[in-house]
């Protein structure tokens, strides 16, 4: 396992043992698992990163042949839990609202706690070994296009034994909801990785995604989204599992 430009290789190993050894003494045959960090961590490649080396272990230590399928560990982004712009325009901090787009208050947690525990819950059936079955649970994603969620777009499947599911705020305990999603996770990963060095990314990010200067794209960057990384930075301490980021491209 080589270190992917992402984080070091031998925190990654430790983490995907981590996560498969947790899986294989879950009863119900599903984990779940959140990868949380700030904005321009690389929390997104280090979750699929771990989603296909967890894959590749189950393939070796489980006997079950359910754990040999492609989709038997998935990734989930938070990305399709934002607020529609038709909902922050219609606040009474409209202006606030749009200009702070990706703080922990402009997504709709309530939802993604609904769907979490769906995913977790098994359906009322099991199979001939008395085994847990889940439902496909179908989520939504984000269309960067016109900048707001596209329901049901993206299925989780009932036959995931691992769902991790990555995004900013996945380990705030901040207010009861946002406390309650994190109680749906058995395992959390914190991606850790300088401010400047994010800021930078996302710099990169912005100016390739929206066609604007450096300059430009480094007051979003230095701005919501860093006041956004400093709080997603104090959740670090309810990780069980710390990842730390070594200087990439990204």
């Amino acid at each position: 396992m080589t270190n992917r430009g992402v984080v070091n290789a031998e925190e990654l190993r430790e983490a995907v043992c981590a996560i498969v050894s947790r899986y294989q003494k879950t009863p119900q045959r599903r984990l779940l698992v959140c990868v949380a960090g700030r904005p321009g961590s690389g929390k997104t490649t280090v979750a699929n990163i771990l989603a296909e080396e967890a894959r590749e272990l189950l393939r070796k230590v489980s006997s079950d042949p359910r754990d040999h399928a492609e989709n038997a560990v998935v990734v989930m982004p938070m990305d399709g839990y934002h607020l529609y712009r038709k909902t922050l325009h219609a606040m009474p901090n409209r202006e606030e609202a749009i200009a702070r787009r990706g703080a922990e208050w402009t997504f709709d947690a309530r939802k993604l706690c609904r769907d979490l525990q769906a995913i977790r819950l098994p359906s009322e059936t099991a199979d001939k070994k008395g085994a847990p079955l889940y439902d496909d649970v179908f989520v939504p994603s984000f269309d960067h296009s016109v900048g707001d969620p596209k329901e049901r777009d993206i299925c989780v499947s009932g036959s995931a034994a691992i769902v991790i599911v990555e995004g900013n705020y996945l380990l705030y305990r901040g207010t009861p909801t946002w406390a309650e999603v994190n109680r749906c996770f058995d395992m959390g990963v914190f991606q850790a990785c300088p401010a400047a060095t994010c800021a930078r990314r996302l710099c990169r990010r912005h100016m390739a995604a929206w066609g604007i200067s450096e300059a430009e794209a480094m007051v979003r960057a230095t701005g919501s989204d860093a006041m956004n990384g400093d709080l997603v930075e104090t959740t670090g301490k309810n990780a069980d599992i710390v990842l730390h980021s070594i200087e990439s491209s990204m």
